[in-house]
């Protein structure tokens, strides 16, 4: 009987916490078939800043990951860059 409680117990905590560690992991999402709100940025090599209307008119990927010299995130930023001329044919920017 104890069991039972327990685990009830435990799925009853992990659905009242699930909608708040959404909400810890970003927030709302982005509203569907809606323009991304417009940014301006510093550059990763100082040379400025870069806006979401500079590429008006193009696809943009957005490409950011949490930490350098890892392999999923290295192998990730590895394939855009070799895929960048199959991007760049669909008239689509990568900035990351």
């Amino acid at each position: 009987m104890m069991a039972i409680a327990l685990s009830f117990s435990l799925v009853l905590c992990t659905l009242i916490a699930a909608p708040t560690a959404s909400w810890a992991l970003g927030g709302p999402q982005p509203p569907l078939q809606q323009p991304a709100p417009e940014f301006t940025l510093p550059t990763n090599v100082g040379d400025g800043d870069i806006s979401l209307s500079d590429y008006r008119g193009q696809w943009v990927v957005v490409y950011f990951y949490p930490q350098d010299f890892t392999s999923g995130c290295t192998l990730e930023a590895r394939l855009f860059q070799k895929d960048l001329p199959q991007y760049q044919a669909r008239n689509a920017a990568i900035l990351g």
